[in-house]
């Protein structure tokens, strides 16, 4: 049977961390706050959108592609407002793609399964990579 959203929510009561939600100089530990997270965005989020999740977890089908620096201080989907399933992202140093003739690598391969299995990105258009440096240069213009 699938699961109900009320299901899901009371889930939320029955989950224990046990020894992770130690207090430390006033603070959550790293687990308990991630937690917590994990919590507030099932019930707020997932709980409401549920129809949406479920319909994600059978296929996805975005948009585009975006390959983005891994840098922790820039999150993509905060800054530009992407939607569970509405980008294809890889996250990587520099937000380089590193030149095939290289070898494999799992950038390549992301690229590849994006062309060939999802399909987001157009292959009579002119191929372009947008990255987060782009933002710098709009400022300036």
């Amino acid at each position: 049977r699938e699961k109900q959203p009320e299901d899901l929510s009371n889930e939320s009561k029955d989950l224990n961390v046990g020894n992770y939600m130690v207090e430390t100089d006033g603070y959550m530990n790293l687990f308990g706050l991630m937690k917590q997270r994990f919590l507030n965005f099932k019930n707020q989020k997932y709980i409401k959108e549920l129809e949406h999740f479920q319909s994600l977890a059978e296929a996805q089908y975005p948009k585009f592609m975006v390959i983005a620096c891994a840098d922790s201080r820039v999150c993509p989907s905060n800054i530009l407002g992407f939607q569970p399933g509405e980008v294809f992202m890889i996250r990587n140093i520099a937000n380089l793609v590193p030149v095939m003739k290289n070898g494999p690598s799992e950038c390549n391969a992301a690229l590849q399964f994006a062309v060939t299995t999802l399909q987001a990105l157009c292959g009579k258009t002119v191929f372009r990579v947008y990255s987060f440096w782009f933002i710098s240069s709009y400022d300036k213009e």
